[in-house]
């Protein structure tokens, strides 16, 4: 239990309760929900030479795929390291308010006698997310870093290949080598990720689900032969990119993320003729050997980082219920080298393969006295296991979903005044849940992609739901908008979060001042969620704080 102090010198006893996502069961092949299981556990107040750590940001790695098989039992707290922030502190090395890097898994809370701790580097430029410490700036980063000069020993002017090369360690791979004077050459899933390898001064990048031959796009991007290559994937690529290295080649191994999900070992094909004849030295490695190095290390990645010569890119998302999400995102992302069927809005490409993080909300804002609610409502956000885009309304009494409609159920962040709904509800309903699967609803940000999608639809009909991550209804009604979206295939179906996307979009859509929009002022909508039919490009019918009922009533009313 710990105290915090409100605006009005009260105490407020605050229960500190972590909350932990469990490996239930093994991995048989691709992870399943059912593979995990959210629990609670209520932690004690530290003892000397302990403290207790509130997580800032979880990572979401491949890695995690087999270690956790060899590492972990069933029944343990899923592994995973966190930049976290201390919140009390009973040992002198690691001061209240000070932020650290650990070990300590999907969690929210974790008590720690400072074993394996690691404080925030003190040079940690202001401007930069403390997110980039398990990313550029963190292990992907060191362990791009000693491949290239610990594993491979990369000179000026030598020919590197890298496959995953748009993900967290590939990415930084790349660019480190640049900055060497080699010519690199990236293998990427996607035409997206192309024009980013582009951005970050690749000198060739293909996408190896589109060629017609990987070994002839591999020669047609370097007919010389590589130096290095730094492997990543393994499988068959690595069959195909082996035949490409010079002689006296280096492969640096890192990764084989193309069998994470095998339930059964690959055998085969072998590749001791090519590597005997051409004299190839292959080496695995992790980049704990080099450990000792890592605070030299690091302060050169944050230089090249300050000087532009490093970018990061990265996909950050709030709440620990989307690790699951994200964790089934990076395994399948580069897991096989074949086109994946996955839908194009499906989990694969909704998610970028470069550094995934999970920003744990958990406020540094002090509550009020009249904003206990919401602080009831921010602990009790974790125990939501609904995936991203089956958001819950939850009961205040049992927390399953109320199957009713209400008015709010949080304060926005970004406003002070009360919520409408700030009493437990009085009656407890059967969970609501959807499997979000399959299901293509495009998610809007800028209003050029609004435009773009109005464009594409011609004479379809476009629903557009503006939602909010702080709203009751907007959580209840987003699983039926995907349920509708997964019935009426001949409609599309978009959606626009009110805090995420460009003033211009909401601006455009309510015919707004798009200078001056901004939810908590407009003038046109004061009520979410707010749903908007469309038809080649002309508005026709606009509904707010709708319910399932209404919401159908619409869409067949502008079949």
């Amino acid at each position: 239990m710990r105290m915090i102090e409100n605006e009005t010198s009260l105490l407020l006893e605050v229960m500190v309760q972590a909350k932990t996502w469990v490996l239930s069961k093994h991995f048989d092949g691709f992870p399943k929900d059912s593979d995990f299981q959210l629990k609670t556990e209520e932690l004690p107040e530290p003892k000397d030479g302990e403290v207790l750590l509130e997580a800032v940001f979880l990572s979401v790695d491949p890695y995690m795929r087999p270690f956790s098989r060899v590492r972990m039992k069933e029944g343990e707290v899923m592994i995973g390291t966190q930049v976290a922030k201390v919140i009390q502190s009973k040992n002198p090395a690691f001061p209240v308010g000070s932020h650290v890097v650990g070990r300590c898994g999907w969690r929210t809370h974790t008590l720690s006698d400072g074993t394996g701790l690691v404080p925030i580097m003190a040079e940690w430029p202001q401007d930069v997310s403390l997110s980039l410490a398990l990313g550029t700036i963190g292990m992907p980063g060191l362990t791009a870093l000693y491949g290239i000069e610990e594993v491979l020993g990369l000179q000026k002017g030598e020919t590197l290949l890298v496959n995953a090369a748009a993900g967290a360690v590939g990415s930084v791979v790349g660019q480190i080598a640049k900055i060497k004077g080699c010519k690199v050459v990236g293998s990427t899933g996607s035409d997206a990720k192309v024009a980013f390898l582009k951005e970050l001064g690749f000198d060739e990048a293909f996408n190896y689900k589109t060629v017609g031959s990987l070994e002839e796009a591999l020669k047609k991007a370097a007919p010389e032969g590589y130096d290095c290559m730094f492997e990543n994937v393994g499988g068959s690529f690595s069959s195909v990119a082996l035949h490409q290295m010079k002689n006296f080649g280096r492969i640096a191994v890192c990764g084989s993320i193309s069998v994470y999900n095998d339930s059964t070992p690959q055998e085969g094909p072998y590749p001791h003729l090519t590597m005997i004849f051409k004299q190839i030295k292959m080496e695995g490695f992790m980049q704990s050997r080099w450990e000792h190095k890592n605070p030299e290390s690091l302060k050169r990645l944050v230089g090249w980082l300050k000087e532009g010569k490093i970018q990061s890119r990265e996909h950050v998302t709030k709440a620990l219920r989307r690790c699951q999400l994200l964790s089934w995102g990076c395994c399948r992302e580069t897991t096989s080298e074949r086109p994946s069927s996955q839908s194009e809005h499906g989990v694969e490409d909704s998610i970028s393969n470069n550094n995934y993080h999970i920003h744990l909300n958990m406020k540094d804002e002090q509550y009020t006295g009249t904003d206990t609610y919401r602080m009831r409502e921010d602990m009790r956000s974790f125990i939501s296991t609904v995936t991203e885009d089956a958001f819950s309304l939850l009961c205040s009494t049992c927390n399953s979903t109320c199957d009713q409609q209400r008015s709010r159920l949080l304060t926005p962040p970004h406003q002070s005044r009360p919520s409408a709904i700030q009493q437990d509800s009085s009656a407890c309903y059967p969970e609501y849940t959807f499997s979000s699967a399959g299901i293509m609803v495009h998610e809007v940000t800028d209003l050029d992609d609004f435009q773009k999608q109005l464009k594409n639809a011609g004479d379809k009909l476009v629903m557009v739901d503006f939602t909010a991550v702080w709203c009751g209804p907007c959580k209840q009604i987003s699983p039926y908008f995907h349920e509708l979206a997964a019935e009426y295939t001949n409609v599309v179906f978009l959606k626009v979060d009110v805090d995420d996307a460009e003033a211009s979009v909401c601006g455009y859509v309510h015919e707004a001042n798009r200078e001056q929009w901004d939810v908590s002022a407009s003038c046109e909508i004061n009520c979410m969620p707010t749903f908007v039919v469309y038809r080649a490009g002309k508005k026709l019918e606009e509904l707010s704080g709708a319910n399932r009922e209404k919401l159908l009533e619409m869409l067949k009313k502008h079949m």
